[in-house]
């Protein structure tokens, strides 16, 4: 062949090549990305428990009947004691149980000590508002027994002595928190009725047994703080 043939037979090859890009130019380059976001940690579950103890501090605010010794009440501090309760649960949103406490009261009547003793014990029956989380609000509401004795110790040495007996009821409210794993804390808000149906009254040793005292409780705003404890498989 001739020379010139050859010369262009490379020539066209040239200009083709030239023409046609290349494998690894023709690919495009990865793009690239932000890292995947790691995870939010999830909260740590806090499930509920069939059976709940809860020891209380209490402190109640006195309410007083009307009456002429109204003002032996109404010359009372507030009341400081304990309660405990336990409460059954079957599933999150319902608990009964029962509660125990004592209260006691003190101050001063015409220069004499004064001081009111208080015990009660209930049913309790309860609503809790959520069933999974950190918080465990509730409703409440109490039906019960009670007692009330106040002691007036006069500076002459005498003592009188009012005491009365009856039914109770308490409606309330109240936030707990878990703290750990089975371990709650929280506080709580209620208004107690007393409905004393007898009692006694004695002055300078003579008793009457006929009436309730007017020295006698009429209820409490009563406000607490407490530790539950949770007891069993989780609901």
């Amino acid at each position: 062949m001739p020379c010139g043939f050859h010369s262009l037979t490379f020539a066209l090859v040239a200009l083709i090549s030239a023409a046609l890009p290349s494998r690894a130019a023709a690919q495009t380059p990865p793009l690239l990305r932000d890292p995947e976001p790691s995870a939010l940690p999830r909260a740590p579950e806090r499930p509920r428990a069939p059976v709940e103890l809860a020891p209380k501090a209490v402190v109640s605010l006195p309410m007083c009947r009307s009456g002429t010794d109204a003002e032996r009440c109404g010359a009372l501090g507030p009341g400081f004691g304990p309660e405990l309760a336990a409460f059954y649960r079957p599933n999150p949103y319902f608990a009964f149980g029962a509660t125990f406490g004592y209260s006691h009261a003190a101050g001063s009547f015409s220069g004499g000590a004064l001081s009111s003793s208080l015990l009660e014990g209930s049913l309790v029956g309860r609503v809790y508002l959520l069933e999974q989380g950190a918080f465990d609000p509730y409703l409440e509401a109490l039906i019960g027994w009670a007692s009330e004795r106040m002691t007036l110790a006069w500076p002459s040495g005498y003592t009188d002595v009012d005491s009365a007996f009856g039914p109770f009821g308490r409606a309330g409210g109240g936030v707990d928190w878990f703290v750990a794993a089975g371990v709650k804390l929280g506080v709580f808000g209620a208004f107690d009725e007393l409905v004393f149906v007898g009692g006694a009254r004695c002055r300078a040793g003579q008793c009457a047994t006929d009436a309730v005292p007017s020295s006698m409780l009429r209820g409490s705003i009563t406000l607490g703080f407490g530790v539950s404890v949770l007891l069993g498989d989780a609901l």
